[in-house]
């Protein structure tokens, strides 16, 4: 996947929305031009839209079969803004937008390699990517007396929602275990956890790891849950610089990946506002106790070469 800065501001048409399933059978409007070449005016039921004639298998004399799902939604987005591409099709792109994290259509001449953006575009991207927060917290090695507190925060469902590996329910002893196997794993070096705590008081507020890949040493799985009542206000972005100092410093990682699920928009910013870039969807949906749905993977590779800041917290 190839990331993509827009160019050219783009509001799409005041149209309903045109949705189709794979087998549909649509009506082609034959005397309905586009100034898009490979693209077909169609319509089922009371509904029409624009469809790209790949996706169409034609049946005489004038309708035809839809090949996969398809959507005709367009993204809104403004110059300066990152999207990631999806495919391509007959001079328009798919794409993720970053901000937002929604997929849509926008059209291949808005767009430009990421590589070959002009300055003054590579500066409005790091406007919207890089996000600075105020928030004062720091991490520490996870205690014993953290048990209770983890208990309570996880009792919440908003909490474990998007949690892929969690016992249901939760019990105090889970809490308990949790924090003797993060401590067995920190000495043998197969996974970090460390508490978020504010700079107010040394309570657990949350808590934050890396996990070393089995087949690579050199790639760390990044994770994270926040207290709700600490949401949104910049506690877990600060976390996540600080895990990646120490796991890029520290322990001398190449890549970091991100697993999140595909409906957890609030972890897929807070990885992208850190510098991470997605890099595939699962073929299969994950499912925990409360959902079930793909999973966005996303990587960020160790760009801490040189200036790497010892902390404290982590020693």
């Amino acid at each position: 996947m190839k990331r993509y800065i827009v160019m050219k501001n783009w509001i799409p048409d005041d149209l309903p929305l045109f949705l189709l399933k794979k087998g549909d059978e649509v009506n082609i409007v034959k005397n309905k031009k586009s100034d898009w070449k490979g693209w077909l005016f169609c319509k089922l039921g009371e509904n029409t839209g624009w469809v790209p004639d790949s996706i169409i298998q034609m049946t005489p004399p004038s309708k035809g079969i839809i090949l996969e799902d398809y959507s005709s939604k367009e993204l809104r987005v403004r110059v300066g803004e990152p999207v990631i591409e999806i495919k391509r099709i007959a001079g328009w792109m798919w794409c993720i937008q970053e901000r937002t994290v929604e997929v849509g259509w926008l059209p291949l001449n808005i767009l430009v390699e990421y590589e070959k953006v002009p300055d003054e575009a590579q500066f409005l991207l790091s406007k919207i990517v890089s996000r600075e927060t105020s928030a004062k917290s720091r991490l520490r090695p996870l205690e014993k007396r953290d048990a209770q507190k983890i208990y309570r925060i996880l009792k919440d469902v908003e909490v474990r929602r998007f949690l892929a590996e969690l016992p249901n329910p939760y019990k105090p002893e889970d809490a308990k275990q949790f924090i003797n196997f993060a401590q067995e794993w920190y000495n043998n070096k197969t996974a970090f956890h460390f508490a978020i705590t504010t700079d107010e008081n040394d309570e657990l507020i949350g808590v934050i790891g890396i996990r070393i890949d089995e087949k690579r040493q050199d790639i760390g799985h990044i994770g994270f849950w926040l207290e709700k009542k600490h949401w949104n206000k910049g506690f877990t972005r600060k976390s996540i610089t600080d895990m990646l100092d120490f796991a890029f410093c520290k322990l001398k990682l190449n890549f970091i990946r991100g697993e999140v699920f595909d409906s957890n928009f609030s972890s897929k910013r807070l990885l992208i506002s850190n510098g991470f870039s997605l890099i595939g969807i699962s073929s299969k949906p994950l499912s925990n106790s409360i959902i079930c749905e793909p999973v966005f993977l996303y990587e960020k590779k160790n760009d801490f070469a040189e200036g790497c800041v010892s902390r404290e917290t982590h020693d």
